[in-house]
């Protein structure tokens, strides 16, 4: 027996495509070692499989009950010959909702794409409160639309996109901070303008939704002399064909009354810093 087909004599493992189910080709998990630390290196596997296999378009596969990203491919060579490939393989738990901010705002669809997380530490902002912040690898395939400032919806957590990077074992990574609830919601906006001669209050409110986020996660600065984020600050995200925010505008939201300090234009959407109006 030549050596190439000994190689692929033990491609027993059926691999299916992740989003379709179409059976692609076969192929042998390596053995995993429990001997490591939990860690994302340690949850990666190995997928042998015959040289010149055609990977599915969205680089995600169906084994053995479980999804996984395909990673880098490594050959195997002997004699100068590539017998076979090694495949690295990331698990995905759940699939996650990729959206724009933009999109959010406007009740858009986004992508769906498999992912796997994978917890990086709990960020502390001592100067705003005793609390926690989750920080998160997202991993997804190469070619996923993953980028900067975008959210994340993953196993019923809303995250915000701070970094992208292609990592090295082959899957697209998003540095991701979790955002408290509720990161998604309906508000009324208004500006309203005091007539002193009727002694009330005239303006037009308007429903809209916006993003939340927590002003560490999305925030800067126009010039020195901008005044620093305060403990109650946050930054409030508007699609631009949805409303217009003005510097005085209230936004009632479901934890108080919030006015807009400044709005800065970020392409499709405004990035608003809100503070508490009481």
């Amino acid at each position: 027996m030549r050596l190439v087909a000994a190689a692929q004599a033990f491609n027993k493992s059926l691999c299916s495509d992740g989003y379709s189910g179409q059976p692609l080709f076969y192929g042998q998990l390596g053995l995993f070692d429990d001997n490591k630390r939990d860690s994302e290196t340690a949850e990666r596997r190995i997928l042998s499989v015959a040289d010149g296999t055609a990977l599915p378009a969205r680089r995600v596969i169906e084994l053995a009950g479980s999804r996984y990203i395909l990673g880098h491919s490594n050959p195997d060579t002997f004699r100068g010959q590539v017998i076979r490939r090694g495949i690295v393989l990331h698990e995905a738990t759940s699939k996650a909702t990729l959206l724009t901010l933009a999109q959010a705002c406007l009740l858009q669809t986004g992508v769906s794409a498999w992912a796997g997380r994978a917890w990086v530490k709990n960020a502390a902002f001592t100067e705003q409160s005793s609390h926690l912040a989750p920080e998160h690898h997202l991993h997804v395939a190469v070619g996923e639309p993953l980028v900067e400032n975008m959210l994340a919806i993953f196993e019923g957590q809303t995250m915000v996109v701070r970094a992208v990077v292609d990592g090295a074992a082959g899957t697209r990574v998003g540095l991701c901070d979790v955002l408290p609830a509720p990161a998604i919601e309906v508000v009324t906006a208004g500006a309203s303008v005091y007539d002193p001669i009727s002694d009330t209050m005239t303006g037009t409110t308007a429903s809209i939704r916006v993003v939340r986020v927590r002003w560490q996660s999305m925030f800067r600065y126009g010039s020195k002399g901008a005044p620093s984020f305060g403990p109650d600050d946050i930054q409030v995200v508007i699609a631009k064909a949805a409303y217009t925010p003005l510097p005085g505008t209230l936004l009632t939201m479901s934890d108080g009354v919030r006015q807009i300090a400044a709005a800065s234009d970020e392409g499709d959407v405004w990035l608003c810093r809100a503070t508490r109006h009481d």
